[in-house]
């Protein structure tokens, strides 16, 4: 019994945490909304509306086109916009993880999201016309930098993790339409 109270002590400070350090609320981080869904969709009923209308007056070539402009739109909700949705929320849990000092997690959710960047960027290329190009290249051409000297500079990364935040949302913020 002695030895339980003597070594009691030891075990309970052997086990206790490391002081983390606390992280404010960041909007450009931390605010992972899927706001961008709702133009896609009202955009989808848009054109099948169209396209049904156009159908029920005998005009097939104009009802095919909103069909195909829906279909367009599908595949960039698909292939671009969730897939940036969900790079940053990769970039979020890396944030935290990083505060956390868990660099070896914060790096896997980095690899993660880099693999989400490149492939929307593949469909960003192949689409007609692209999305947003130069802003992806320099998006991956800066991260791509920041992410193979991540595990040097994890704990000054902040301000970069932020900036990479805020670029991804300018790319799936609807824009308002330059008329």
């Amino acid at each position: 019994m002695l030895v339980l109270i003597v070594l009691l002590p030891l075990i309970v400070s052997c086990t206790k945490q490391q002081p983390v350090e606390k992280i404010s609320w960041n909007p450009v981080i931390d605010q992972n909304d899927i706001i961008i869904l709702s133009k896609p969709i009202n955009d989808f009923k848009k054109h099948l509306n169209a396209a049904q209308q156009f159908d029920k007056k005998g005009q097939k070539a104009k009802s095919a086109d909103e069909l195909k402009l829906m279909k367009t739109g599908i595949g960039d909700l698909e292939y671009y916009y969730i897939p940036l949705v969900n790079a940053k929320l990769h970039l979020s849990a890396a944030y935290r993880l990083t505060n956390r000092n868990e660099i070896a997690t914060a790096q896997e959710e980095l690899n993660n999201l880099y693999g989400l960047i490149f492939n929307a960027k593949s469909y960003a290329d192949k689409r007609t016309p692209p999305i947003k190009s130069d802003e992806l290249n320099s998006l991956i051409n800066n991260f791509g930098a920041f992410n193979s000297d991540f595990t040097k500079v994890a704990k000054d990364s902040r301000d970069k993790f932020i900036q990479y935040a805020e670029q991804i949302q300018k790319l799936i913020t609807p824009q308002a339409s330059k008329s």
